[in-house]
């Protein structure tokens, strides 16, 4: 059987207007139905003198002088040639017409269609808009399927897609503040794109000032601890070596270390362990290199049985390969070659780094004959959640981040857990050689001097500055003094540090982000499952959505928030209370009282212009939806998925429809 050919978009057009119109149908100017006019008759309409179909770049018409400028095309002569043209259906008289917008709205004439059966649905004016913005082919020059996807789209019937990029990449790209996430739902593209950024960085001469061995210096040289500068001063560093790592790669932010995290422990041995994306491993193409250095082929064998096996330490990856083969001295076997192992293993990862030994709570004898200094040795222990908990309840910044220059003093956030983590973090050396400048007594980030030159300080640091920001948010307008005091060797001021967005990102401990659409209008919305992780499910804090640069209405609107419910109707907030988010209103701008272009929604700033924000500048909303989401886990669900549905506000037919950018569902530690 022949498949049935798709209706192009102008047959589906006449019909929508026809099915409206119903048996009863006016004089529309002498035109009676006019949707049944030949083509080249019916695009060129005027009904009492207003074009119904606004088309062409250079127009020899006006718009009615009190037309809505949501556009700043024109009309033009009628068109023998409308196929290849482009339309400004908002200009044009019979989207106005359809929306009940001037001089439909009653001050001229009624809204159309006159003496219809029903009027035209939102979602079907939809797809006349997007016909004449086409230019009204009579023959749709592309798959008419990809206006019935618009369509599903636009009522839940199809879903948006989430991200799969580089999810800062296309935030960024949007003007949206980057999202710094926690370092374990870092997706492998996103890991792989800061590690080929910082490879670039680290491979540069100290004396270069974008290399990563010159900001180590600025730390080493400048950087502030014990007093109230402490926190303002790091949040400046992590911001300047973001910036370098976003000269490379736009997709690039840093991310957070969460050390408290249970997730670290190793409940058999009672140590605690870094994140393997910090770790080693080594592969088979280092291996044959070393081959090619003359590493003995023996020991090249029994490397390649631990080939992308993570460790802590170089001494861990030789243990685990050599002492097994009754080798005790299982970490000099490779001392000849020591330095390519650092080498090789640093760009395999460049998050990995030599100079660094995490302690452990025991040293086994046997491995270690001459004892260790362990954790405990340093009169610290690892922080716990617990610790940060108190810590976050302290209700003075003095107490909290340090006291002021008159008043110098540790605040509890730099005591314990910040400079444990270094002592941690840095350590002592099991295989110290005073004799060997490859073997220090400790890790780098045990030194203050030295701890910027590790890759972990700034996941490290970027946990301090988040601890930070969360005792901002319950705890605003608490300062540390001195707010005019210039941070060297920084351009900023103390009081410029305190709003992170002002540095364009916040924190979030997993970010899905879905791209919208602000032309395509929207009654219903359904995205993909956001696949969330099963750690942001069991450690997160807060869930959210947010919607992202909503454009403003001409019609006030109702905007319902719902997750996991597909095809949302008026009443499932009673009937479906466990799925709803929240809702919020959208103040309609009303008709436009301008000339063109007053009401356009405005791009982005130009440098220089320091004018008010434009009037109808889109806007953000933040939806907590994290009562929801625990719901929903409690009821099995694994998994979410976000649904929009619009209303009117005051129960009539939708004239408009809801517009925005992108959507989001943030998970926050």
């Amino acid at each position: 059987m022949a498949k049935k050919k798709q209706r192009s978009r102008y047959e589906q057009v006449r019909l929508i207007l026809e099915k409206a119109q119903g048996k009863d149908c006016p004089d529309y100017d002498g035109y009676h139905r006019f949707w049944d006019r030949p083509y080249e008759e019916f695009i060129s309409m005027k009904l009492y003198g207003i074009p119904m179909f606004v088309l062409g770049e250079n127009p020899n018409e006006q718009p009615p002088s009190h037309s809505c400028c949501h556009s700043s095309a024109q009309p033009v002569a009628k068109s023998t040639t409308a196929a290849t043209t482009t339309g400004d259906p908002e200009a044009s008289g019979l989207i106005r017409g359809l929306k009940g917008k001037f001089p439909f709205d009653g001050t001229q004439f009624p809204k159309l269609l006159w003496s219809a059966e029903r009027e035209v649905s939102a979602p079907d004016i939809q797809l006349i808009a997007d016909w004449i913005a086409d230019g009204c082919p009579q023959e749709d020059t592309t798959d008419s399927l990809d206006q019935v996807e618009r369509q599903q789209l636009a009522t839940g019937k199809a879903t948006f897609g989430v991200c799969t990029a580089t999810t800062n990449q296309k935030r960024r790209s949007n003007g949206h503040l980057a999202q710094r996430k926690n370092v374990e739902e870092l997706s492998e593209s996103e890991l792989n794109c800061y590690r080929d950024a910082l490879r670039i960085v680290k491979s540069r001469p100290e004396q270069d000032r974008r290399s990563f061995a010159y900001w180590g210096r600025v730390h080493g040289n400048s950087c502030q601890h014990g007093w109230e500068k402490f926190l303002p001063w790091h949040r400046c560093q992590m911001y300047e070596m973001e910036q370098l790592l976003m000269d490379e790669d736009e997709s690039v932010a840093l991310h957070y270390w969460q050390w408290s995290n249970k997730h670290y422990l190793d409940p058999d041995t009672g140590d605690y362990f870094i994140p393997e994306a910090y770790q080693l491993w080594i592969t088979e193409e280092a291996i044959s290199k070393l081959e090619a250095r003359d590493f003995p082929s023996d020991l090249a064998d029994v490397l390649r049985k631990h080939t992308d096996k993570p460790f802590q330490t170089l001494d861990d990856l030789c243990y685990a390969a050599f002492y097994p083969s009754k080798k005790l001295d299982y970490y000099a076997v490779i001392k000849p070659w020591k330095q390519q192992f650092y080498d090789l293993l640093e760009d395999i990862n460049p998050l990995w780094y030599p100079y660094r030994y995490p302690m452990k709570t025991n040293y086994d004898p046997k491995r270690y004959p001459t004892p260790l200094r362990t954790l405990r040795d340093f009169h610290h222990h690892y922080p716990t959640r617990t610790d940060i908990e108190q810590i976050l309840a302290t209700r003075s910044f003095q107490q909290f981040g340090g006291g002021d220059a008159y008043n110098e003093s540790f605040g509890v956030l730099d005591m314990d857990p910040h400079n444990t983590i270094h002592i941690w973090s840095g350590g002592y050396n099991p295989n110290y050689d005073p004799n060997d400048p490859l073997e220090p007594k400790y890790g780098d980030m045990l030194n203050n001097l030295t701890a910027g030159f590790d890759p972990i300080f700034y996941a490290h640091h970027a946990n301090v500055d988040r601890m930070w920001y969360k005792w901002q948010v319950k705890h605003p307008g608490l300062t540390p003094d001195g707010g005019n005091s210039v941070l060297v060797p920084f351009n900023y001021l103390v009081g410029e540090t305190y709003n992170i967005h002002r540095f364009g990102y916040e924190y979030v401990r997993s970010g899905h982000y879905m791209q919208g659409n602000k032309e395509l209008g929207i009654r219903k919305l359904k995205t993909d499952k956001v696949n969330v992780s099963h750690t942001a499910l069991e450690h997160h804090e807060k869930a959210e959505v947010k919607l992202i640069n909503v454009t403003q209405p001409n019609q006030s609107l109702f905007v319902k928030v719902f997750l996991n419910l597909d095809s949302p109707e008026p009443g499932d907030r009673d009937k479906h209370p466990d799925h709803y988010v929240g809702s919020f209103v959208l103040f309609g701008h009303g008709q436009c009282i301008g000339s063109s272009g007053h009401c356009d929604p405005p791009g982005r700033r130009r440098v220089g212009d320091v004018r008010e924000r434009h009037h109808n500048t889109p806007w953000n909303y933040r939806l907590d939806a994290t009562q929801c989401v625990s719901k929903l886990i409690e009821q099995g669900e694994k998994d979410f998925h976000v649904n929009l549905l619009v209303q009117d506000t005051d129960g009539e037919a939708l004239t408009d429809l809801l517009r925005m950018e992108a959507l989001s569902l943030d998970f926050i530690d």
